[in-house]
């Protein structure tokens, strides 16, 4: 005879999961991001790029910074639910390596707020740069470290980092004057590419 089914059944739903975590991180970042803009009162910061909203001393680039720091902590928690995860679709060694991936891409969000532009603008740039090429790493290495997914999704892992890479090249080379619109991509497809991950639809 079986004792509080129901119990068990609201342990099961209630534990955490890595699908959940990331529509956590995901609803996290629009809304601190949202909301330090609507604080700012500054429209400029959409013409040059989102770390314009943490330079500065006054409340909302301090507040923008400090949102920053706890969202990378927050990543690093959904870190630890994807290693969880692929644990059990990926050999040991490749869930390690995209786990060392995820977290350093979380402590560059964390320094991303610790080190505002205002205060250092090269260990802030390095960190931010660092995001995307983490990202690629990710991607470029997904055949050997996330094996028996489908075609498309290594195909489709290369060619949006070639998308990303054109918006910071207009950057780079002053074409275009905002980093804002390539910061949003890589966010996108990031989520997008870590969805897939944790989805079935891209697995044979």
């Amino acid at each position: 005879m079986q004792k509080h089914p129901w119990l068990r059944r609201r342990i099961v739903l209630s534990k955490p999961s890595a699908q959940r975590a990331l529509l956590l991180v995901v609803i996290y970042f629009t809304l601190a991001v949202s909301l330090v803009a609507m604080v700012a009162q500054d429209s400029n910061w959409a013409r040059w790029h989102i770390s314009y909203l943490g330079e500065g001393d006054r409340f909302s680039a301090h507040l923008f910074n400090a949102l920053m720091m706890t969202g990378g902590a927050l990543m690093a928690g959904f870190s630890a639910l994807l290693y969880r995860q692929l644990r059990r679709l990926s050999p040991r060694y490749a869930s390690r390596f995209i786990l060392a991936g995820f977290l350093a891409i979380s402590l560059c969000v964390y320094l991303i707020g610790l080190f505002p532009r205002s205060v250092g603008v090269l260990p802030h740039d390095i960190f931010g740069h660092a995001i995307y090429f983490l990202f690629l790493l990710l991607c470029l290495s997904a055949p050997w470290t996330l094996r028996g997914m489908k075609r498309w999704f290594y195909i489709g892992s290369c060619l949006l980092h070639v998308a990303i890479l054109v918006l910071f090249v207009l950057y780079w080379t002053g074409v275009s004057e905002s980093l804002y619109v390539a910061e949003v991509a890589t966010f996108v497809l990031f989520i997008g590419w870590t969805s897939l991950l944790l989805g079935r639809k891209g697995r044979r």
